[in-house]
C-alpha cells in the first residue's frame, strides 16, 4: 500500500466512527483544503485533518505535516489553529482512532508540530513527565 491508499482508509475509518457517534460529516470537493472533514453534533462545526499513523518504539507516531511534490523541490508546511480544530490519528497497527485538538499542541504563533507522538507502553526508564499518553486521546 502506498501513503494516499493509507489516507483513504484513515478517512474512511474517521467518517465511519464519527457517524456511528452520531456526528454529521461533511467532505470537502476536491484536495485542496488544508482539512479532510468538517463535523458538527449540535455544538458547532470542526475542521478535522486526518491522518494514517502506526506505533514506533512504543508510540503512537503520526506525520502531522502536509507535503508538496514539484518538480523543482519537496515543501513541508506545517498546519496552523487558524486551518484545522483537531487532527484525528488514525493507527493502523491497532484500529485506534486518536482525537487532539489543535490548540492543545499548538505553539504560541498556533502553528502545530510536523510531529506527534503518543506513547502506548512505558518507556524503559519509566519518565512520565511531559509524556503524551495514547489511552487520553483515544476517540469515543
Amino acid at each position: 500500500m502506498n501513503s494516499k491508499h493509507d489516507g483513504d482508509i484513515a478517512e474512511a475509518f474517521t467518517t465511519a466512527l464519527f457517524l456511528s457517534k452520531g456526528y454529521t460529516v461533511l467532505q470537502p470537493v476536491g484536495d485542496n483544503q488544508r482539512y479532510d472533514l468538517v463535523v458538527e453534533n449540535g455544538d458547532g462545526f470542526r475542521k478535522i485533518q486526518v491522518k494514517s499513523c502506526s506505533i514506533k518504539n512504543g508510540c503512537v507516531v503520526a506525520y502531522t505535516r502536509s507535503v508538496h511534490n514539484s518538480r523543482t523541490k519537496t515543501t513541508c508546511i506545517v498546519y496552523n489553529t487558524n486551518e484545522i480544530d483537531a487532527f484525528a490519528l488514525y493507527c493502523k497497527d491497532n484500529g485506534q482512532l486518536y482525537y487532539i485538538n489543535a490548540k492543545d499542541i499548538a505553539d504560541d504563533n498556533g502553528d502545530l508540530p510536523k510531529t506527534v507522538s503518543l506513547r502506548v507502553h512505558a518507556s524503559k526508564n519509566n519518565q512520565t513527565k511531559n509524556v503524551k499518553w495514547a489511552k487520553d486521546y483515544i476517540f469515543e
